[in-house]
């Protein structure tokens, strides 16, 4: 076997390894994390705005975009993705789910985001798998994780630099974290150590100016402390940007879509414009209650809508947890005697029917 042949063979046993010590799950568009988080059409036009002027134009390049629970941060960072995706920009991603211990993440976030870089370009993949089968030790848990970011991210990311030789093409490596409760000590640990990883290089690699990074979390005050000490980080909050004209564009529109399945001899259960603007402010920011709401309707028939608006019409907020609890003593028994006799399936049954 020649020289050439013999490298090659061990370049494709390196290749195989990463691939092992990846976590496939966590990357934007895996199948595993269907159903995708993606933004509802037309709305978050001015945070996704912001976030792709602030990658080409501004000089921080660590995006830290933070939001309480049920604001919709994994669903920006997907549809950020996506959109990035779609405009030629080399995207490298990893969303973190709670039901992977932290250990996880830390052992599996830099050889995740090194596959995808290897995916980009064969100089990033060669060097990548050489650096590998230099050091077979390299995804050892006991290696220093700084090693690991030098010869995993950091090396391909300088051979692929020539991909980058204007600003139109940028590389975003995208971090979503906030699907995880409350940082714990240890998770503070990782995701510092992690994170202070790119900074370092940003600050000392002159030719990381095509990179960014964005990463998505509730508002972890270890975190605030880090930012406000770091000229490379730019905290962004998602209550800054309003969603209560959002959340109402989702709310109304999901109601128009069910108004033309409606019979002619059940009354109608479209919400006035000002019931929509008052379910909205009740929502407040969170998104996920908007979704959980929709979900539930989508599961009642249509004579039992209007009832179910009424119930939350009378309720000063909703709460995501309590929204199945407060409409349970409210649900009609069998609605009109015109209504009972029609065949009654779900909305979210008619609306696929339509659909299909």
């Amino acid at each position: 076997m020649s020289h050439t042949s013999y490298t090659a063979k061990f370049q494709v046993i390196a290749w195989r390894r990463l691939a092992e010590e990846s976590d496939h799950s966590a990357i934007y568009d895996s199948p595993a994390r269907q159903p995708f988080p993606l933004c509802f059409e037309g709305t978050r036009i001015h945070l996704l705005e912001t976030l792709h002027d602030t990658i080409h134009h501004h000089p921080r390049k660590l995006i830290w975009l933070t939001g309480n629970a049920g604001s919709g941060k994994s669903a920006v960072a997907y549809t950020f993705a996506q959109q990035l995706q779609n405009s030629g920009a080399r995207v490298a991603t990893f969303f973190s789910s709670r039901q992977h211990p932290i250990s996880r993440v830390a052992n599996r976030f830099l050889p995740t985001i090194s596959y995808q870089l290897g995916l980009m370009h064969p100089r990033a993949k060669e060097a990548i798998t050489k650096a590998i089968v230099d050091d077979p030790a390299l995804f050892s848990p006991d290696r220093s994780r700084r090693d690991q970011f030098v010869h995993l991210i950091l090396e391909p990311l300088k051979s692929m630099r020539h991909c980058f030789n204007n600003d139109a093409t940028r590389m975003v490596i995208i971090l979503d974290i906030s699907d995880r409760d409350e940082a714990l000590n240890d998770e503070r640990h990782v995701f510092l150590s992690l994170v202070n990883l790119f900074i370092e290089a940003i600050r000392q690699e002159g030719f990381l100016n095509f990179l960014n990074i964005v990463m998505t979390s509730r508002p972890y005050a270890f975190m605030n402390r880090v930012a406000r000490r770091s000229p490379v980080i730019l905290p962004l909050d998602m209550a800054d940007f309003d969603a209560q004209a959002d959340i109402a564009l989702l709310l109304r529109s999901f109601f128009e879509d069910i108004a033309h399945t409606q019979h002619p001899i059940l009354p109608p259960v479209a919400p006035s414009e000002l019931e929509i603007q008052s379910l909205s402010v009740k929502i407040g920011p969170q998104f996920a209650v908007a979704a959980a709401l929709v979900d539930l309707f989508e599961e009642r028939q249509l004579y039992e809508l209007r009832a179910l608006l009424d119930t939350f019409s009378k309720t000063q907020e909703i709460p995501v947890d309590n929204i199945r609890v407060v409409a349970k003593g409210n649900r009609p028994s069998g609605g009109t005697p015109a209504a009972r006799a029609l065949p009654t399936p779900t909305i979210r049954e008619v609306l696929i029917s339509l659909a299909s």
